[in-house]
């Protein structure tokens, strides 16, 4: 699985070498299973949040936003019938309005 792991400003080469990742603005990333998610979780002095991404496309509207986030699976991450929180970023983007972005455009998922 592709993660990222937040650094304060200063640090993202700490972050990259204490998890065997590549520096990049903001912090680290890398590829791991999830015993090496846990590991991060529970052993990085420097990292002050790991964020598993979980995909990378293409929205032209909120509707589209929402498909994509639908069709993920989701059932590694969440089983029986939860409500997600999704936290999505962009760049250069016309799908502006941040707070559109978590307003629930995400129906409730229903896992098995």
């Amino acid at each position: 699985m592709r993660l990222f792991a937040v650094a304060a400003p200063g640090l993202e080469s700490l972050v990259a070498g204490e998890l065997g990742g590549t520096c990049v603005p903001g912090g680290a990333e890398w590829e791991a299973d999830l015993a090496g998610l846990y590991r991060a979780n529970l052993w990085s002095r420097f990292a002050t949040r790991i964020v598993v991404r979980l995909a990378q496309f293409r929205a032209r509207d909120f509707a589209g936003f929402a498909r994509e986030v639908e069709a993920l699976d989701w059932a590694p991450y969440a089983g029986g019938a939860v409500r997600l929180d999704v936290t999505a970023s962009s760049r250069k983007s016309r799908l502006y309005h941040t707070g559109r972005w978590r307003s629930g455009s995400v129906p409730r998922w229903h896992g098995g």
